[in-house]
């Protein structure tokens, strides 16, 4: 069973909170998250979701090149959850990859994940369990320099992209494995419909003996 079907009884719709501001950003050296069950609404219609922190995506990490970082991830949710720090370098038991080297946190539990950091840029983080990356569990991570920028700014912006639909994960891949195009051509776009009317030729029907051919001539 999913995430999304698992959680079921955590929402209560008349305390459905709408998330319409953007992520804390949190830096240092020791961060603490807290994973729990949510809503968000992004299209008009309340969907279930995960936040972190009261906030969906959660919250931006800035580290530091050189540094040891501890992160303290707090589990509200019913099931087992865990974050992965994608591309990042870290010892193995802090991989937070399920079924390796790490066994997940369970319910009501708290890891603490403590990665010495030995390089410098721009990643995210995100759930390594189930569907939870899908309605929400990610984040942007964003680790400095040992030294000093080589290159000069004013302010930078760490800018998260993420893919959201209304239809649960579960439903998404029953729907893709089922058929691989499943999403791309059920829903036509302009330029789809006319690159498919353009290969499609249009039959000419004649009566009788006097059939047209198919380049506008009478049959010999």
């Amino acid at each position: 069973m999913g995430i999304a079907a698992a959680v079921e009884g955590k929402f209560n719709q008349a305390d459905a909170e709408v998330i319409d501001h953007s992520p804390s950003v949190l830096t240092g050296n020791h961060f603490d998250l807290t994973i729990e069950p949510h809503h968000a609404n992004f299209t008009g219609r309340r969907t279930k979701a995960i936040k972190i922190n009261g906030s969906l995506p959660g919250p931006t990490l800035r580290w530091r090149e050189g540094e040891t970082v501890t992160v303290a991830v707090t589990n509200h949710l019913p099931v087992m959850t865990s974050i992965h720090w994608h591309g990042v370098r870290v010892p193995a038991a802090m991989d937070g990859v399920p079924g390796l080297s790490f066994a997940g946190i369970a319910p009501g539990q708290r890891f603490v994940y403590r990665i010495p950091v030995v390089q410098n840029g721009t990643y995210w983080y995100h759930s390594h369990s189930g569907s939870q990356e899908q309605i929400g569990l990610i984040g942007a991570l964003v680790i400095e320099p040992r030294d000093k920028d080589p290159i000069a700014y004013d302010r930078d912006y760490a800018v998260l992209l993420s893919d959201w639909t209304d239809t649960s994960p579960e439903t998404v891949y029953s729907n893709l494995k089922k058929q691989s195009d499943y999403y791309n051509f059920h829903k036509r776009t302009a330029g789809t419909f006319v690159r498919r009317r353009k290969k499609q030729r249009p039959a000419l029907h004649g009566t009788g003996s006097t059939d047209v051919g198919a380049h506008g001539h009478e049959p010999h």
